[in-house]
């Protein structure tokens, strides 16, 4: 019998292997293939073959459903599994003659609507409440503007060593822009709780003499992403940590232990 009990990392890996699913059934079908790439501005003239991956791996389950233990050795198999499905990925999409940035760009995209897909099937009332916090509406406008014409350097990532000296220095501000109920359930040390939905009416809180790096849960969420595009188009200077919450949480248990 499978495990109830809720867990967050369990329920990322779940999410992720939904959109890999998604991208995997959707770009099997020929004539989906074309429709989704003609609406993202990328080509649907070139036949694209080759394999694509399944979530099957990615899950933190046993083949009986049953949660693994998520512990650290389970998440790095996890993430292991992410980085093969993705290699895989743009081995498929390389097929598009896009550049790296491009590429890099539209993989984003379609796992966050394979993400949406799967909230919206599992958890039909989930959908209203995320499009309330402004996680589908942060969906909703970039599917409506093709892939290529979001800058890869509007993504522009932070590591966590990087940030961590900097954060020592005090020359940088650290913004969590999950749902305040999250932020309040566990956050990253020295960070300020700025929700997504309410970026654009506090911006006069960051100061503008500082870097601002923005993080969520992880690195598939698009709040992060979100804030910094928001950010940079007001003049400040913003990027996003690399990964978010669940991984940060993991990586200083590991130094602790």
């Amino acid at each position: 019998m499978a495990d109830d009990s809720f867990d967050p990392l369990v329920w990322m890996a779940d999410r992720v292997a939904d959109a890999v699913d998604w991208i995997h059934d959707t770009f099997s079908d020929p004539a989906l293939s074309k429709e989704l790439r003609a609406d993202l501005g990328v080509r649907d003239d070139v036949e694209l073959t080759g394999d694509l991956p399944t979530g099957d791996k990615i899950r933190m389950r046993h083949p009986d459903g049953s949660v693994v233990d998520p512990d650290k050795a389970a998440f790095d198999a996890t993430v292991a599994e992410v980085k093969a499905a993705y290699h895989l990925l743009v081995d498929f999409f390389g097929q598009l003659d896009l550049s790296l940035e491009e590429l890099w760009d539209f993989l984003f995209l379609l796992g966050q609507l394979g993400l949406s897909e799967s909230i919206r099937v599992r958890w039909p009332w989930l959908t209203n409440i995320l499009r309330t916090t402004g996680y589908l509406t942060a969906i909703s406008r970039a599917a409506a503007t093709p892939a290529l014409t979001q800058s890869s350097e509007e993504v522009e990532a932070i590591s966590r060593d990087e940030l961590i000296a900097r954060m020592a220095r005090g020359d940088v501000v650290l913004v969590d822009v999950r749902p305040a109920k999250e932020f309040e359930a566990g956050h990253i040390d020295g960070a300020e709780s700025i929700p997504i939905d309410e970026l654009h009416r506090r911006l006069d809180e960051l100061p503008d003499d500082r870097e601002v790096v923005a993080y969520c849960r992880g690195p598939f969420c698009a709040y992060a992403h979100e804030a910094v595009r928001t950010l940079r188009s007001r003049g400040r200077r913003a990027r996003r940590l690399e990964d978010g919450w669940p991984e940060w949480r993991l990586a200083s248990e590991a130094t602790a232990a």
